[in-house]
């Protein structure tokens, strides 16, 4: 073979090589350095800013999407996105920790995704009498409200009737001239919340 013949077979197969190469880059599109990146989704709880314990029995999830195109959920549970990306959930609070998971995604975006933990806590306040109290008849009216309204509330072991509004009130006989009168809030899944008054009867 003459060293013509060999210049044009090794040029066929430089050129042959490189063609093969050229097609497998573009089918994993690695010959496109300048295809822009896929977005970076961002979203963003704007409310409750809080971290506390709440006592209600349910919150209002919000904030915002950086594409409004994007799905977003709560657990799993789709929730409805409005002008801008804004979104907006109410979410019930069992008694404890309850975690939320927020996450949003679309088809050619990164997704991305936040979690939250917020407390549900059951709370009682005594309102009168005050926790130090002397009095001069035998007998004192206990108020005060509980947080939830479906809790049991016990004065000196005698379940009381709770409003609407988590109110309550009691007339407890006093026996001695020192009493200790017990107040206790109860409900399913906590701890019961006990609440001891110290009331002199000084007549």
């Amino acid at each position: 073979m003459n060293r013509t013949a060999r210049w044009k077979r090794s040029t066929v197969a430089l050129m042959t090589v490189s063609m093969v190469a050229l097609l497998v880059l573009a089918g994993c599109g690695g010959s496109n350095p300048s295809a822009p990146a896929a977005e970076r989704l961002r979203i963003d709880v704007t409310t409750p800013t809080a971290r506390g314990a709440l006592t209600e029995g349910s919150l209002t999830l919000t904030g915002v999407v950086s594409n409004p195109a994007a799905r977003v959920t709560i657990n799993d549970a789709p929730v409805a996105i409005g002008d801008g990306g804004a979104w907006s959930q109410e979410v019930p609070l069992a008694y404890g920790s309850n975690r939320f998971v927020i996450r949003a995604e679309g088809e050619g975006l990164v997704a991305a995704s936040r979690t939250v933990t917020f407390s549900r806590a059951l709370t009682l306040d005594i309102t009168s009498p005050a926790a130090e109290s002397t009095v001069s008849q035998n007998r004192v009216t206990i108020t005060g409200t509980v947080s939830d309204p479906a809790a049991t509330v016990e004065v000196t072991g005698v379940p009381v009737t709770v409003g609407a509004d988590g109110s309550f009130s009691q007339v407890v006989v006093l026996h001695y001239p020192l009493n200790i009168l017990n107040v206790t809030a109860r409900v399913s899944g906590v701890d019961p919340i006990p609440r001891n008054l110290t009331v002199r009867f000084a007549p």
